[in-house]
């Protein structure tokens, strides 16, 4: 957004003490009044200030009229009052024709509401006045931009260029004044002057806001925010000051900072520009296109000729498809402005964010053409490509980008991770007839053999099922690009120029990035299964390719998940909350779970959700209904209108269908939501007016043991008992109480077995008592409760474990090793990311002789964590053993290349190939290990065993 323009609302970032400098000689009355009302203007209390203004005009006090009515313009500026602002500066233009600063401040109410010509006939009086007036040449440099007469914006920076060269920008006003005029040739020196100014001149809001879109402009956003904050801590109503902080806190993700801070700009303001145009744009994310155009028609009905809210009305009409309205729109702009080129990126970023690749890049390269100084030209058509896997010619302009705006850490991240590959050549590149894969070098020998083995089968798997063939780079030759990162922050950057990106993965269209599952390794915590994350994302790329990216975002992500397999287990506590406070969303809104989450859990409660509708859908409909679907989306054509033609059922059918079924999924997830203090405080209310309510106290009960008040907890409980013997929770809680404070198992056990009784469907009562004889050594008890938990929930998880885990320990320990599998088998369908659990598996798969499905769960537990050189090891002697030598070879292979030297997979590896016949092979694995270990007697050994 561009500083300075009609876009951020021209009275709002005007310094009453730049803006008043010569009409102050013209005041020497009322001093005391105009003080006490300059105080209220410049710290945001704006009726107070217009109320103590109306009194001094009112008095007809001639000597102080011309400063009230200036700081009167302020305020109704500074409120929305555009149109009385304009009258108000045109009187006072009247009572002071030949005051350059009546006549600018008249100028500027003009250009709020795009009279420009007129504004431009005051600024040239004005500069016949005074040519070195310093506010109507920044005025003139701002219309000269406006309008695009280039060379008049050129004499202007010129002026200020020498003015501070020459040593004669001396105050803060003329030090603003020349950041302004350099920002595009000098990015850096206008913020060093910005910061000069606000040293002279420490409580000028209008330098701190007009230095904090300078840096918005530049993508500095830390710097920004620290210039709106100290701008907002000096007048805490600055309705722009907290637009720019919108703005910066949009670019930076955070939706709900993004959403407090315009709409508290509006309390202030209600018609600024760019309030409406910062709504209309975050509008436009959720693909709410009508509520958008309603937030711009409001931008342009203060200013008809704002070119910013123009370029959103044309990106509007280029989002939904009309493309005649957004070619005269486009008209209409440059009419305005021959070199807007703001325009063309406007309408880039609109297909950027709806992953339209092709689209952005050709905009973008329109604004380059107009402009070739256009930094954000370059990044966003050099950022696209890049995205797009056209990697040699988004460098270049990713690069030129960063060479005309330095401070774009975005760009700087991008090029420092493609640097890796593109200039030092620092990672592999593997070709197959669908693939580009790209791994660092260092991990290449690890990774590669089994990304070989995956990679096509998924492709023709996958994309027989949704009927399309993807496309990838032209630089690739067609290929989908797919690239793996050994550091997190590397993965995060190549995706979206920063670190932090909280994903496992992530499809660009026809590029695929994710971290390498070395973060399994480095974070067990954050274990994934990287071949289902690569399934998930290439899934993507055929769903979006297949709509033409015109698919929303929660059908893309629930067909993804579905396809992936995860079960999302340890997700199940995030859904119970979600619904149990109803935050699940209907099919319409569902997008912005994930594009503006309004709690912390809300975009991975979102995938289940959507996940859950896709389950539906595929169980009501078949697996058809989605290519049905896509190709609806292929033709334009929106949800509202897709669901409804592909099952029959209204909209309002559909979510009360989906939420039921979701609702019923959830009855099966056995926990027990915590209750926080507030809400047990009005529940304990409630009983107490309810006394006789059993269930009502039984809940109590329960919240107070989670919150440890433990003696109002067991009153609780036993008043619930007394009034209904059976209620097994309020058992359950005495039962705890037993065990944990008064340390009496025995009576915890009669509590949880009364539980039981009570209730048999009671997940918690079979346990608790597992529990307890586990701890007590009674594994056979322990084993029968186990069971009859899972029975009842198969899925707890708890403290990084399930009841499948906790069973095959012991029927370990009770000799039954076969039960021990079945249990784990079960455990590894439901929890996809425990390399632990797979080996015990395959161990036990191992010893009972079945060894091709040992090596089959070796195999997934590789990937999960393909780093331990054991497992690999062990892998290849289940292989051996199911006489799968190739497979076994590759695993010896991959544990040779994580241990360097590994001698016992070199000379497993040797043994194999002999034992197999191989011999020329053998010699040669034989000879790796003496280049090692030139006297080791295991080479010898199996040297004998080939053939002279």
């Amino acid at each position: 957004m561009k500083e300075g323009q009609g876009l951020m609302g021209r009275f709002s970032v005007r310094s009453t003490v730049a803006l008043l400098c010569g009409l102050l000689a013209l005041a020497c009355a009322a001093e005391g009044e105009l003080e006490k009302a300059r105080d209220a203007l410049l710290h945001g209390r704006y009726e107070e200030a217009l109320k103590g203004l109306d009194a001094l005009i009112a008095k007809g006090d001639q000597k102080a009229q011309h400063e009230a009515r200036a700081l009167r313009v302020r305020a109704l500026g500074e409120t929305g009052r555009y149109r009385e602002a304009t009258a108000e500066a045109e009187a006072l233009s009247k009572l002071a024709p030949d005051a350059p600063d009546a006549l600018c401040l008249h100028a500027d109410a003009l250009m709020a509401t795009g009279r420009f010509d007129e504004a431009a006939r005051l600024l040239a009086r004005a500069l016949e006045r005074d040519g070195a007036h310093i506010r109507a040449r920044v005025l003139s440099l701002e219309l000269a931009e406006l309008t695009g007469r280039r060379d008049a914006a050129e004499a202007q920076v010129g002026y200020f260029f020498a003015l501070y060269n020459q040593g004669k920008a001396k105050t803060a006003a003329e030090l603003a004044a020349v950041a302004r005029a350099v920002r595009k040739e000098d990015p850096q020196g206008a913020w060093n002057a910005y910061q000069e100014a606000s040293k002279l001149d420490p409580n000028n809001t209008e330098t701190l806001v007009l230095a904090g879109f300078h840096c918005l402009d530049k993508y500095a956003w830390q710097l920004a925010r620290q210039s709106f904050e100290k701008a907002l801590k000096l007048n805490p109503n600055l309705a722009i000051a907290y637009v720019g902080m919108g703005v910066m806190q949009l670019a930076s993700g955070d939706y709900a900072g993004a959403q407090k801070s315009v709409e508290t700009a509006l309390k202030t303001n209600p018609n600024l520009p760019l309030a409406h145009l910062l709504k209309a744009t975050m509008s436009a994310v959720d693909e709410k296109h009508d509520a958008a155009l309603a937030e711009i028609r409001a931008a342009l009905a203060v200013n008809p000729l704002n070119p910013n809210a123009l370029a959103l009305l044309a990106a509007h009409h280029e989002v939904v498809g009309n493309a005649p309205e957004r070619d005269k729109v486009i008209e209409q702009v440059l009419k305005i402005n021959p070199r807007h080129a703001e325009l063309y990126t406007t309408l880039a970023q609109a297909n950027e964010r709806l992953r339209r690749t092709p689209a952005a890049v050709e905009w973008a390269k329109k604004a380059i053409a107009l402009d070739p100084d256009f930094w954000q030209g370059y990044y966003l058509a050099g950022m696209n490509l890049v995205r797009a896997g056209e990697e040699a010619e988004g460098y270049k302009l990713l690069d030129k980008a960063f060479a005309l705006n330095s401070f774009n850490i975005w760009a700087f991240n991008t090029l420092t991770v493609l640097d890796r590959d593109l200039k030092k050549g620092e990672f592999a590149h593997h070709e197959t007839p669908h693939f580009l894969v790209k791994l660092d070098k260092s991990e290449d020998m690890i990774l590669w053999p089994y990304l070989e083995a995956l990679i096509e089968p998924m492709f023709e798997s996958l994309s027989r099922k949704y009927g399309v063939t993807p496309v990838g780079p032209k630089q690739y030759g067609g290929r989908t690009l797919v690239l793996l990162y050994p550091k997190h922050e590397e993965f995060s950057a190549r995706t979206m120029g920063l670190p932090g990106l909280s994903a496992l993965g992530a499809c660009l269209g026809q590029v695929i990035t994710m971290p390498s599952p070395r973060l399994s390794r480095l974070s067990p915590a954050n274990a994934f299964n990287w071949r289902q994350v690569l399934i998930h994302e290439f899934t993507h790329v055929l769903t979006l390719q297949k709509t033409r990216y015109n698919i929303p975002r929660w059908l893309t992500e629930g067909l993804s998940v579905l396809e992936e397999g995860d079960t999302r287990v340890k997700w199940d506590p995030l859904l119970v909350h979600a619904l149990a406070e109803n935050r699940l969303l209907p099919l319409e809104d569902l997008n912005t779970g994930f594009t503006r989450p309004k709690f912390p859990s809300q975009v991975p409660v979102s995938y289940y959700h959507a996940f859950l509708i896709c389950a539906w859908l595929q169980q009501t409909f078949g697996q058809g209904i989605f290519n049905q679907m896509l190709d609806l989306y292929r033709d334009g054509k929106k949800t509202e209108d897709v669901l409804p033609k592909v099952t029959g059922k209204t909209l309002k059918e559909l979510n009360a269908e989906t939420m039921a079924y979701v609702r019923r999924y959830a009855g099966q997830i056995k926990l027990s939501l915590p209750i926080g203090k507030e809400e047990l405080k009005k529940l304990e209310e409630r009983a107490k007016q309810e006394d006789k309510n059993a269930d009502l106290w039984a809940r109590v009960a329960g919240g107070c043991l989670g919150v440890r008040r433990l003696d109002d907890a067991r009153k609780a409980a036993q008043r619930a008992l007394a009034l209904d013997p059976k209620l097994a929770r309020a058992h359950t809680v005495l039962g705890l109480i037993a065990l944990e404070a008064d340390k009496k198992p025995d009576e915890a056990r009669k509590h949880f077995l009364a539980a039981k009784e009570a209730d048999p469907g009671y997940f918690f009562a079979p346990f608790h008592l597992a529990n307890l004889a586990e701890k007590e050594g009674r594994t056979d008890e322990a084993i029968a409760e186990l069971e009859a938990a899972r029975k009842l929930y198969p899925r707890f998880y708890q403290g990084g474990r399930s009841l499948q885990e906790r069973l095959a320990d012991l029927y370990l320990k009770a000799a039954k090793p076969k039960l021990a599998i079945e249990v784990l088998r079960e455990h590894t369908k439901l929890v996809g990311s425990n390399p632990r659990a797979l080996s015990q598996l395959a161990e036990l798969l191992l010893k009972d002789g079945r060894h091709a499905e040992a090596a089959a769960a070796y195999l997934e537990a590789i990937y999960i964590d393909p780093y331990d050189p054991q497992i690999h090891l062990a892998a290849a002697k289940a292989y051996e053993a199911a006489n799968d030598l190739d497979q076994a070879l590759r695993e010896y292979g991959v544990a040779a290349a994580i241990e360097r030297p590994h001698l016992a997979a070199l000379i497993s590896r040797a043994q194999a190939l002999a034992v197999a016949g191989r011999d020329a092979d053998a010699r040669k694995a034989i000879a790796v290990i003496r280049r090692v270990d030139p006297a080791n007697p295991g080479a010898a050994k199996i040297e004998k065993l080939l053939k002279k």
